[in-house]
Protein backbone atom coordinates (compact mmCIF):
# COMPACT_ATOMS: atom_id res chain seq x y z
CA UNK A 1 0.00 0.00 0.00
CA UNK A 2 1.24 3.55 -0.97
CA UNK A 3 2.08 5.68 1.97
CA UNK A 4 1.93 9.80 1.38
CA UNK A 5 4.83 11.08 1.21
CA UNK A 6 6.37 13.76 3.98
CA UNK A 7 6.68 16.58 1.77
CA UNK A 8 2.90 16.43 1.01
CA UNK A 9 1.85 16.37 4.36
CA UNK A 10 0.01 19.87 6.03
CA UNK A 11 1.50 21.69 8.07
CA UNK A 12 -0.60 22.52 11.25
CA UNK A 13 -0.64 24.94 14.22
CA UNK A 14 0.46 22.12 16.47
CA UNK A 15 3.38 21.08 14.40
CA UNK A 16 5.02 24.06 14.45
CA UNK A 17 8.47 24.19 16.29
CA UNK A 18 9.57 27.06 18.40
CA UNK A 19 9.99 30.28 16.23
CA UNK A 20 8.58 29.07 13.36
CA UNK A 21 5.74 30.59 12.28
CA UNK A 22 3.26 30.75 9.42
CA UNK A 23 -0.61 32.05 8.48
CA UNK A 24 -3.71 30.78 9.04
CA UNK A 25 -7.49 31.97 9.11
CA UNK A 26 -8.53 34.01 11.56
CA UNK A 27 -11.01 31.95 12.85
CA UNK A 28 -9.30 29.33 13.91
CA UNK A 29 -8.68 31.14 17.15
CA UNK A 30 -11.48 31.18 19.61
CA UNK A 31 -11.95 33.46 22.90
CA UNK A 32 -13.51 31.97 26.13
CA UNK A 33 -15.80 33.34 28.59
CA UNK A 34 -12.76 34.91 30.78
CA UNK A 35 -11.65 36.04 27.85
CA UNK A 36 -8.61 34.00 27.15
CA UNK A 37 -7.43 33.17 23.51
CA UNK A 38 -7.01 29.70 22.22
CA UNK A 39 -5.86 28.34 18.66
CA UNK A 40 -7.11 24.80 17.24
CA UNK A 41 -4.36 22.79 16.79
CA UNK A 42 -5.27 21.24 13.52
CA UNK A 43 -5.66 24.16 11.38
CA UNK A 44 -3.71 24.19 8.39
CA UNK A 45 -0.73 26.65 8.27
CA UNK A 46 0.84 28.18 5.06
CA UNK A 47 3.71 29.67 4.54
CA UNK A 48 2.59 32.77 3.18
CA UNK A 49 -0.62 35.12 3.57
CA UNK A 50 -3.42 34.37 0.86
CA UNK A 51 -7.19 35.10 0.79
CA UNK A 52 -8.54 34.01 3.95
CA UNK A 53 -5.08 32.92 5.20
CA UNK A 54 -4.00 36.16 6.37
CA UNK A 55 -3.33 35.72 10.23
CA UNK A 56 0.29 35.54 10.72
CA UNK A 57 1.18 33.10 13.96
CA UNK A 58 4.68 32.10 15.31
CA UNK A 59 5.54 29.19 18.10
CA UNK A 60 6.51 30.62 20.77
CA UNK A 61 7.44 27.74 23.53
CA UNK A 62 4.11 26.48 24.81
CA UNK A 63 2.34 29.29 23.71
CA UNK A 64 1.44 30.61 20.25
CA UNK A 65 1.86 34.63 18.99
CA UNK A 66 -0.97 35.76 17.34
CA UNK A 67 0.29 39.15 15.52
CA UNK A 68 -2.96 41.40 16.14
CA UNK A 69 -2.22 43.64 12.63
CA UNK A 70 -3.43 40.39 11.00
CA UNK A 71 -6.35 39.70 12.29
CA UNK A 72 -8.02 42.55 9.97
CA UNK A 73 -11.23 42.90 10.03
CA UNK A 74 -12.83 39.73 12.16
CA UNK A 75 -14.11 39.69 15.56
CA UNK A 76 -14.33 37.72 18.49
CA UNK A 77 -17.34 36.40 20.61
CA UNK A 78 -16.56 35.48 23.97
CA UNK A 79 -17.85 31.74 24.37
CA UNK A 80 -17.98 29.01 26.89
CA UNK A 81 -17.31 26.41 23.53
CA UNK A 82 -14.86 27.02 20.94
CA UNK A 83 -17.17 26.43 18.10
CA UNK A 84 -15.54 23.87 16.09
CA UNK A 85 -16.36 20.35 15.05
CA UNK A 86 -13.91 18.50 16.86
CA UNK A 87 -13.58 15.80 19.40
CA UNK A 88 -14.04 16.48 22.72
CA UNK A 89 -9.96 15.82 24.00
CA UNK A 90 -9.02 18.15 21.55
CA UNK A 91 -6.01 20.21 23.73
CA UNK A 92 -6.53 24.05 22.18
CA UNK A 93 -3.35 26.04 22.44
CA UNK A 94 -2.90 29.18 24.18
CA UNK A 95 -2.36 32.46 22.58
CA UNK A 96 -0.70 35.62 23.14
CA UNK A 97 -1.45 39.02 20.90
CA UNK A 98 1.28 41.10 19.66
Amino acid sequence: MNRLPEGLEELTVDLLIDGQDGYVVPWAMWVDLDRRMWIHPKYGVDKEPGGTCHMRIQREGDVIVVFQKTIGDHRYTPSAFPGFVSPADTQYLPVVLR
